[in-house]
C-alpha cells in the first residue's frame, strides 16, 4: 500500500536544495538538466523569497517556472519542517530527491526514515556541506548517519571527503561537486591598489556575528597602529552608502553588488580582501581577482571555499581571533606593501581549486554521478 502512494509509473524529482540562490544556481540547474535528459518531470521546492534577483543569472526560465514556493518553519536557528514539500512529496510521488543534507532540517530525516523504512528503492541524494572537523561528537555521529541513510552525498569540498572515508564510508557514495559564483571562469586578474598612503581593505557579504568583524572593529576603533586603514565594506546589511572613522581610520559601507564588473572598480581599490572568520565565497571573488586575502588558516572554523586560502595568498590571523591576533596580520599585511609578496595578481587567480572557479568541472562531475548511479531508476 506504501508502495504504491509513494512510487508512480512517471519518473518525477523534487528539488529541496535548501534556499534558491545565484551562487547556488549554476549547480542546481546541471542537476535540473541532467536530470530532464533521464526523462524527469522536476519540481523545485524552495522559498520563493529567495530568488528574487535569480532571474539575472538564470540563461532560461525553466527553474523559475517549476518552482513551488516553500515557506520554512524555523525554532531558534533550526529548521522544523516545510509543509509544501511535505506535501509536494504525496502529490508527485517522485523516485528521486534533493535534499540539504543539514542535520537540522527535520523534513530531510523524515523522508531518509521513509527511505529506510517504507521505499528502499527511492532514491535521496543530500546537499551538503557535510562534515567541518570541529563537530562535537553529537553532530559528527548525526552527520555520519546522515550520509549513510542517504543514497548519495554532494559535497562542497574533498576535506569533507577525507573525513567521511576516514569514517569508513566508501568513495562512491560521495561526489565533489564544489561551489560557484555565476561567471567565476570570466573573473580576470586585476592590478592591486598602488597607493601606499594606507592600508586599503574590503569585505563583501554580510556582517554576521561568526565572522568576527565586531572584533575587527574594536580593533581599529581602539588602535595606535602607525599607518592608516580604510575599510570598504559592500553588503546587503546596508541600504544606503556612507562613511564614517573607527579611531584615526574610516570605514566605508556601501548597498549590495553582485556583478563583477561593478565589484572589480573595488577591488582595484584595495590591497587585500579581508574576513576574519567563518570564510566563505567571497574568498574566491577575491582570489580570482588576483586580490591576497586576510584570514586564519585553520580551516575547519571555515566555509569549504576556504581551503583555497594558504600561505602564498593570504595573511594569516594567528587563531583565536582577537585584537591583538588582528594587529599581528595587519601590521604583516601594510609591511608587505613595500616588497614583492603578493605582487603577482596571475599567480594568486590561479591558485584556486578547479571545483570552485570552472563550471565545466563542476558539471562533468555531476553528468558522472546521473551516468553512474541514476540511469536505471
Amino acid at each position: 500500500m506504501w508502495k504504491l502512494m509513494l512510487h508512480d509509473s512517471m519518473k518525477t524529482a523534487i528539488l529541496s536544495p535548501d534556499y534558491l540562490t545565484q551562487y547556488r544556481y549554476p549547480l542546481l540547474a546541471a542537476i535540473y538538466n541532467n536530470l530532464q535528459n533521464l526523462g524527469y518531470s522536476i519540481k523545485v521546492v524552495a522559498p520563493m523569497s529567495t530568488i528574487n534577483n535569480l532571474s539575472f543569472y538564470c540563461p532560461d526560465s525553466r527553474i523559475l517556472k517549476s518552482v513551488i514556493n516553500s515557506t520554512p518553519v524555523f525554532f531558534s536557528k533550526f529548521y522544523i519542517i516545510s509543509s509544501r514539500l511535505l506535501f509536494s512529496f504525496f502529490q508527485y510521488k517522485p523516485n528521486f530527491l534533493l535534499l540539504w543534507g543539514e542535520i537540522n532540517r527535520l523534513d530531510t530525516w523524515f523522508f531518509l526514515l521513509l527511505k529506510l523504512l517504507v521505499n528502499p528503492r527511492l532514491h535521496i541524494v543530500l546537499w551538503t556541506h557535510g562534515i567541518y572537523g570541529r563537530e562535537n561528537i553529537i553532530v559528527l555521529k548525526l552527520r555520519l548517519l546522515l550520509a549513510k541513510l542517504s543514497s548519495h552525498v554532494f559535497l562542497y569540498d574533498y576535506r569533507a571527503l577525507n573525513f567521511y572515508l576516514k569514517h569508513g564510508f566508501d568513495a562512491s557514495k560521495f561526489s565533489v561537486i564544489g561551489n560557484l559564483i555565476p561567471g567565476i571562469e570570466k573573473f580576470k586578474p586585476l592590478k592591486r591598489s598602488q597607493d601606499m598612503s594606507s592600508l586599503n581593505l574590503l569585505y563583501v557579504g554580510r556582517l554576521s556575528l561568526k565572522k568576527k568583524f565586531h572584533i575587527l572593529f574594536d580593533t581599529l576603533k581602539s588602535s595606535t597602529l602607525p599607518f592608516h586603514i580604510h575599510l570598504t565594506v559592500i553588503s546587503p546589511d546596508y541600504p544606503s552608502s556612507f562613511t564614517y572613522c573607527l579611531g584615526d581610520h574610516t570605514v566605508s559601507c556601501h548597498p549590495a553588488l553582485y556583478d563583477f564588473s561593478q565589484l572589480s572598480v573595488y577591488f582595484t581599490k584595495s590591497h587585500f580582501c579581508i574576513c576574519p572568520d567563518n570564510v566563505g565565497l567571497f574568498c574566491l571573488s577575491s582570489l580570482k581577482a588576483g586580490i591576497p586575502f586576510i584570514s586564519h588558516l585553520n580551516y575547519p572554523f571555515h566555509g569549504p571555499e576556504a581551503c583555497s586560502l594558504n600561505i602564498n595568498n593570504t595573511i594569516e590571523v594567528p587563531y583565536p581571533v582577537t585584537k591583538q591576533s588582528l594587529l599581528v596580520a595587519l601590521t604583516r599585511a601594510f609591511s608587505s606593501l613595500h616588497s614583492t609578496t603578493f605582487s603577482d595578481p596571475d599567480t594568486i587567480s590561479s591558485s584556486i581549486p578547479a571545483h570552485f572557479t570552472s563550471l565545466s568541472f563542476c558539471q562533468s562531475v555531476i553528468a558522472d554521478y546521473f551516468r553512474h548511479h541514476c540511469s536505471d531508476l
